[in-house]
């Protein structure tokens, strides 16, 4: 029995001994593998927290790194040495060199190079190769569709940021400046590409840059944009490493298990107690990791030229770079400003401490920028102006715990702020200066101007021989030609200043456009050119605007294509579009057959002082201001202006102006007996008053002049003494001493004996939107000097008369609204005869279209077109209805209007057709065509290009009209 209970004791023991055994194993296999499903787990976790800290310090030191740089460049290019450079202004490159060649840049010297509007190499201050000029992004930066660009120098050794900033000259870039900072980005990211654990890539849209390692697999743990940089940091985690570490780990634990098994019995405690420890001992190793990643950080930070400081805001530690101590004059080791913030509140200035703190808590709680300008005191106790940008690091709670950023030094920037603002308000006050010289000098030339036009003209009208009126014609010419100069150079200097202001009037646009195309036309057929005026699309009789600035942008590109067509025609196109209820849009072409225009050359054409090339300005002569002034001038009355042209094919200018909708007045101009009117004429220019008393008095009037406001004062006062009554109309030059015109008339109307008196305005100055400031004053009329003899006729009937012509007038009477008196005058619908049929002989059929439409709009639809004179005789023979009357043109293929015009009067068209009324078309207007015409067996004639009332008025001569009932 012994001997059993001694063996179920055995048993007893080995069972327990087995449970023992079972169990512990059992423990250690569950613990094996708790321990490495959590030892993976949190391995990994680490390492990507590990990751994303890193790759925010990252992103926010490079962010920094380059919108510091852009900053400073943008400052840089706003240099008048510079701006001057690139646009090739006096600077020399001597200058240049003098002032970039030892120009440092956050404290270091960097290539700099400028490049001009053309893409040209204008200056660098380093052997170094040069970018690329034609590269993409220069283009980008000259178009002004980007404000910076960041690329990689790859020319060089290392990748180098490369900066790039417009420089900009009224808001118009010029130029480019590159600068190259010599960092490259191995030692930016020294820290992270030396490191199997991680790989970074740095995009743009002119950058990419990798230090990923091929056949290497990566988890991207963070894609941070930098700021307004345009650039984006991914940070990648090598994880093909961390597995192999993690199943390292995962090895040791299971080599543990299996001597675990061996051992166990005997050393259990010490397998054990290992077993549990060595996950965590690996945890701290992590963390370790993690604080020596950070110093790293410190160390690269401290090299950089910026003051960076790294703020752990839970510690209430602050790190200072040697840089950041530098900048306020302290050394890298100066007890003096320790790592605190207690050291920054200190030299922090009074003054801006409120500012800062606010600034401060708006990021911290609202996530706002930080980017803030204060001063701080520097060791040798002088205030410096510091620029402070930096971002926080919040925790998944939106509690801040970090923030790091950069302090620069913006002194000498903040100080020559100053000096370009000092200099701004001179240049002000230099262009104000211009402005009241050129108005000055204006006048003073005009002056004299107009009393040479006035005298010439007065002249012209006496009894001189052929020889003498051929010398006034040229004089007044170039008196004409010689005030066009002047107002070009005015308009100019006024567009310039911003002063230019815009007339609001109402005028006859088709009358308007009808008068310039005349007087065109003799520019024109002076060199055998055909000038076309389509209208057929302007359905508005009068419209509200500026006329002067129409005609004058007419003008210009009329006269342009004239100058540069040597054959062919020269066409212009307008059109009303009525957009809303009171306003229209007036699109107008100018379309020639000239040289054309090169397309590289377009984009220059509207820049003031700018021709095609050289040869063009020496052959054509020209200021280059002309369409300088038409673009200002259409974007000022709402339009634009375009340009297409083929280089020997020809041009077409087209541009849009917004014009209000005229009131549609049916008032005429009133008869009066101007022998019974008394007028005063006022002017300080001598000449000036015997143009205008020899014009008063040959219509009969009484006029009484003065020299001077107090002359005219004293005028009035005399004649109302002897006739008890004011004078009846007042004629007042603007720009004279002491008092002008219109505070000459401000005072006549507020006396009260005088106010009666009608008021005209004469200035040479010729101000836009003197108008309704006359009007405002009490004038009843206004007219730029000097003026036509028929608008003063009718202006003094119609202020003196005072009826609805005066009234209608809005603000008051001008030259442009006497036209439209005139054409409504002459607007009335005929009412032709019956069976009126017309024969249209023209070869050009741009001008076919349009003499139809005009006819069309005359009502006289019934029109058959012959190309040449031969085919008018073909028509003449085979037709079986009789025509009314023929529209001649005299210049025509196979068979010419005159030759037509004689085999029709000897009837080779038919006996029935010899005395048929025949209007010759000719694009001639010299002494002499209607000789030929006449000599021809023609009826009339008329000049080209056809003008609706000049049309209507020959057809009118020739055409059966409808007969009035008898009442």
């Amino acid at each position: 029995m012994a001997n059993n209970k001694l063996s179920t004791q055995l048993s007893a023991n080995s069972a327990f001994l087995s449970f023992v055994v079972l169990s512990l194993l059992l423990s250690v296999l569950v613990s094996a593998m708790f321990v490495g499903f959590t030892t993976d787990k949190n391995m990994r976790q680490y390492e990507i927290n590990n990751a994303k800290t890193e790759a925010k310090l990252s992103a926010s030191y490079i962010e920094q790194f380059v919108e510091t740089r852009i900053q400073l460049l943008h400052d840089l290019a706003k240099q008048p040495m510079l701006v001057n450079g690139v646009m090739g202004s006096d600077v020399s490159a001597a200058s240049l060199s003098d002032y970039l060649d030892d120009y440092h840049l956050v404290g270091k010297k960097h290539p700099i190079w400028l490049v001009n509007i053309a893409s040209e190499l204008v200056y660098n201050n380093s052997e170094a190769e040069p970018p690329d000029l034609n590269a993409p992004w220069l283009a980008q930066l000259l178009s002004e569709n980007v404000a910076h660009v960041v690329t990689l120098n790859t020319l060089q050794a290392g990748d180098h940021f490369l900066i790039a900033v417009p420089v900009k000259y009224n808001g118009f870039t010029e130029g480019v400046m590159i600068v190259e900072f010599r960092y490259s980005l191995a030692e930016l990211f020294q820290d992270v590409i030396n490191s199997a654990n991680y790989g970074v890539t740095l995009n743009g849209k002119w950058l990419d840059f990798s230090s990923l390692m091929s056949n290497t697999e990566y988890l991207s743990v963070a894609t941070l944009a930098l700021g307004n940089t345009g650039l984006t940091l991914n940070y990648h985690l090598n994880m093909q490493l961390i597995e192999q570490r993690v199943m390292a780990v995962i090895i040791k634990i299971a080599s543990s298990i299996l001597v675990s098994l061996l051992v166990a019995w005997i050393v259990l405690y010490l397998v054990g107690h290992r077993l549990l420890l060595d996950p965590y001992r690996r945890l701290a190793a992590s963390e370790r990791a993690i604080k020596l990643s950070e110093e790293r950080y410190k160390v690269a930070v401290a090299g950089s030229n910026d003051g960076l400081w790294d703020w752990d805001i839970k510690a209430g530690t602050v790190y200072y770079a040697p840089r950041y101590k530098e900048l306020l004059g302290y050394s890298s080791y100066d007890e003096a400003f320790p790592n605190t913030f207690a050291s920054f509140e200190n030299a922090l200035h009074p003054e801006d401490k409120e500012r800062f703190e606010s600034s401060l808590k708006q990021h911290l709680e609202n996530k706002t920028t930080y980017d803030i300008e204060y001063r701080l005191r520097t060791k040798s106790g002088e205030y410096r102006f510091y620029r402070a940008r930096g971002t926080a690091i919040w925790d998944e709670n939106g509690n801040a715990t970090r923030m790091a950023g950069s302090l620069t030094d913006v002194t000498e920037r903040i100080e020559i702020n100053k000096a370009l603002e000092l200099a701004k308000h001179q240049a002000e006050n230099a262009n104000k200066a211009k402005s009241e010289f050129l108005a000055s000098m204006s006048h003073e030339i005009r002056t004299p101007m107009n009393g040479v036009l006035g005298m010439l003209n007065l002249l012209q009208t006496s009894e001189l021989s052929k020889e003498q009126l051929h010398r006034v014609n040229v004089a007044i010419g170039s008196a004409n030609a010689l005030l066009n100069l002047l107002n070009d150079i005015l308009d100019f200097s006024k567009i310039d200043a911003g002063k230019l202001e815009l007339e609001f009037i109402e005028f006859d646009l088709r009358t308007l456009l009808g008068e310039f195309a005349e007087a065109a036309a003799i520019q024109a057929h002076q060199k055998n050119l055909e000038l076309i005026l389509d209208i057929t699309k302007v359905n508005a009789q009068t419209v509200m605007g500026d006329p002067n600035r129409l005609r004058q942008i007419l003008y210009n590109l009329v006269g342009n294509a004239i100058k540069f067509t040597a054959h062919g025609e020269v066409v212009i196109k307008a059109a009303l579009e009525l957009t809303g209820s009171d306003k229209y849009i007036l699109n107008c072409e100018v379309n020639d057959t000239g040289i054309g225009i090169p397309v590289q050359q377009q984009s220059k054409l509207f820049k003031t002082f700018s021709q095609v090339d050289a040869s063009t300005t020496r052959k054509y002569g020209g200021t280059g201001l002309g369409l300088a002034i038409v673009k200002q001038l259409c974007e000022l009355m709402g339009g634009s202006i375009e340009v297409s042209s083929l280089e020997g094919k020809g041009s077409s200018f087209k541009f849009s102006l917004v014009l209000g909708c005229g009131s549609g007045a049916k008032a005429s101009i009133p008869s009066i007996d101007i022998s019974k009117l008394h007028i005063l004429i006022v002017d300080d220019n001598k000449t000036n008053l015997d143009v205008l008393r020899g014009q008063f008095e040959f219509w009969g009037a009484r006029v009484t002049e003065a020299l001077s406001a107090d002359e005219a004062m004293l005028a009035c006062k005399s004649y109302f003494e002897t006739h008890q009554r004011c004078f009846d109309i007042a004629f007042l030059d603007m720009q004279m001493p002491n008092v002008d015109g219109a505070q000459l008339g401000k005072a006549i109307k507020q006396h009260a004996d005088f106010h009666a008196t009608k008021l005209v305005m004469m200035t040479s100055m010729n101000h836009q939107g003197d108008a309704s400031y006359f009007a405002e004053l009490g004038f009843a009329g206004y007219f730029p000097k000097p003026a036509t003899t028929s608008d003063l006729l009718d202006a003094l009937s119609i202020v003196v008369d005072g009826g609805d012509a005066l009234e209608q007038a809005t603000p008051l009477v001008t030259r442009h609204y006497i036209q439209t008196l005139q054409t409504h005058a002459t607007n009335e619908q005929v009412k032709w005869a019956k069976n009126i049929k017309l024969l249209l002989a023209e070869d050009n059929q741009v001008n076919q279209i349009v003499a139809k439409s005009t006819l069309a709009k005359l009502g006289l639809t019934d029109v058959k077109i012959a190309s040449n004179g031969q085919e008018v005789l073909t028509i003449l023979n085979e037709s079986e209805d009789c025509f009314t009357a023929i529209l001649m043109d005299c210049q025509m293929p196979e068979l010419d209007g005159y030759d037509a015009t004689k085999a029709i009067r000897n009837g080779k068209a038919g006996k029935h057709n010899t005395r048929i009324p025949i209007i010759a078309m000719t694009a001639n207007a010299m002494v002499g065509d209607r000789e030929k015409c006449i000599a021809a067996g023609m009826d009339d004639y008329i000049t080209k290009p056809i003008v609706e009332a000049n049309l209507k008025t020959k057809l009118r001569a020739w055409l059966p009209e409808e007969k009035e009932p008898e009442s």
